[in-house]
């Protein structure tokens, strides 16, 4: 009797594990055939047309471009919109160069179809790469609930749609970190080449992902101080005989390794970025929008300086706020000025951004005490929060950032780290 039932309870485990499959798959075919049958041509839209002009020049072996009034005069005047003059007397792209890579790569290969549909794709890769990983982190219940959430985002579907750089960056960004919890459990000094490889790609196609390179170096030296410790608390209880069933022994050579594939990655990047702005603008910490701001003093451009990175103040909390309530679910992230501002006398400005970091702060408390995912909940948390101390860096940027809807579109990296968190805590709730 008790055979049988423990067998139909298989049964049907097996059965809603079918169905949910099926749903996942549904989701994934839905939305694709949204995002393909709707895409935007680049032509249509104002950074993805900077992206595919980038990509068409790449692909002829040229990153720059000028023309004769530039080239007789020097004067700005003859320099497109989204363009910026080189000491050349030629003009670069406001982008980075990430995107113009793979762009002109997949316009080699594909054609002008590819500018077309590179966006959707993207798109539709990002959310299988979001559910097989929160699945591969917390579990089929968490994936599925990571998948249903982003494929439901107005923002993912919307930016989707374009040939642009933040699903692609974000794509990159996930796989980086995944390979980096990876790393955390089995030490194995592969997965941090990795990790670094794909971060410091990602910041290839936006500079915000540089930030990544101090987290990265954070997370790591925490783990090590959490390993010694452990280790010695191991050799103390078990009385001077060593157990190390759960613990990840590394030598002074296994260091050198994890410090040499840690970096090496990331020097290749910033060196090419620096020798990059050095080519062009002549200083190595001079970019595109430095040069901007220079020569159109009225224009409201985002600077970062040192000083400005570590200020904690009153109106930096409030952009955190205003960056944090992008976070949570359409449709509570969507219609974000229609929200009544009843309550900013007593939470002040963008004060919605309290639910997202309350829960943060209630998850990482769950989950330290607990001891239940304390590497995922604790690292997807600080990249969450490192991406949004990146943005609100430059004097008055945040509030800037904040009025535009390309603010939500920023956060798009940060949007599968949240979810997979919500989830994870929805299903702690529901056991």
């Amino acid at each position: 009797m008790k055979f049988s039932e423990t067998q139909s309870c298989s049964e049907n485990f097996s059965k809603f594990d079918k169905i949910l499959k099926f749903a996942k798959i549904s989701i994934i075919v839905f939305v694709s055939i949204y995002l393909i049958g709707n895409f935007i041509p680049y032509f249509e839209g104002s950074d993805a047309y900077t992206f595919a002009a980038a990509s068409l020049n790449l692909a002829e072996g040229n990153y720059t471009i000028t023309n004769e009034l530039l080239q007789e005069t020097g004067r700005w005047e003859f320099v497109p919109l989204h363009w910026t003059k080189t000491v050349f007397d030629s003009y670069i792209p406001n982008v980075d160069v990430g995107v113009p890579l793979i762009g002109s790569a997949f316009f080699i290969i594909f054609g002008y179809p590819s500018l077309f549909y590179l966006g959707p794709i993207f798109t539709i890769v990002f959310l299988i790469i979001s559910e097989r990983i929160s699945t591969k982190l917390f579990g089929k219940y968490v994936g599925f609930f990571t998948l249903l959430l982003l494929a439901s985002n107005i923002w993912i579907l919307d930016i989707g749609l374009y040939f642009m750089s933040d699903i692609i960056f974000a794509s990159l960004t996930l796989i980086g970190i995944f390979y980096l919890i990876r790393f955390f459990y089995k030490g194995n000094s592969n997965l941090i080449l990795y990790s670094s490889i794909f971060l410091a790609g990602s910041s290839l196609l936006r500079i915000n992902g540089a930030i990544f390179f101090l987290i990265e170096i954070l997370l790591l030296v925490v783990y090590f101080l959490f390993q010694r410790i452990k280790l010695r608390n191991n050799f103390i209880h078990s009385k001077n005989e060593l157990k190390t069933n759960d613990l990840v022994i590394f030598t002074k050579k296994k260091y050198v390794k994890i410090s040499l594939f840690l970096i090496i990655p990331w020097m290749i990047f910033f060196g090419f970025w620096f020798s990059s702005n050095d080519y062009y603008f002549g200083d190595s910490l001079t970019t595109y929008v430095n040069v901007k701001k220079q020569i159109f003093k009225d224009m409201n451009h985002v600077e970062f300086t040192t000083n400005s990175f570590f200020i904690i103040n009153a109106d930096r909390f409030d952009f955190v706020k205003g960056f944090m309530r992008t976070l949570l679910p359409s449709p509570l992230s969507t219609n974000l000025y229609d929200i009544p501002n009843n309550y900013d006398h007593i939470f002040g400005k963008y004060w919605l951004g309290l639910l997202s970091i309350g829960f943060l702060i209630s998850i990482n408390i769950f989950s330290f005490f607990t001891k239940n995912k304390r590497i995922e909940v604790f690292s997807f948390s600080l990249f969450i929060f490192g991406m949004i101390w990146f943005y609100t860096s430059a004097p008055n940027s945040g509030e800037r950032l904040l009025e535009i809807s390309g603010s939500r579109r920023y956060m798009i990296s940060t949007f599968p780290l949240f979810f997979m968190l919500l989830g994870f805590s929805s299903q702690k709730i529901l056991e």
